[in-house]
């Protein structure tokens, strides 16, 4: 038992739960820049309404920056995949504004 658990200073103990193989996940934090200046673009608002319902792209502090992410993955593979084909989709939706 822990000493945290011992001093009630945690109401209670949390159970690891192990998966039954290695899994990976990534999660990347972009910043957005206007095409022509360079400079820093509060135009994550927009990006975010073309991509609605794409759980892999989130929202961040800064309107210059966006969240990507995967789901759990089983391999490098398939972590890469799912990487570049939320990068594809973001980098389209970044060609419509």
């Amino acid at each position: 038992m822990s000493r945290l658990v011992q001093a009630g200073l945690m109401s209670r103990c949390l159970e690891f739960k192990p998966s039954p193989t290695l899994t990976l996940g990534a999660e990347l934090e972009l910043q957005l820049l206007d095409k022509n200046s360079h400079n820093l673009s509060s135009s994550s608002p927009q990006v975010l309404r073309l991509l609605k319902g794409n759980k892999n792209v989130k929202s961040e502090l800064y309107q210059s920056m966006i969240e990507i992410t995967t789901d759990i993955c089983d391999s490098a593979l398939d972590l890469d995949q799912q990487l570049n084909t939320t990068l594809d989709q973001l980098r389209s939706a970044c060609k419509k504004l």
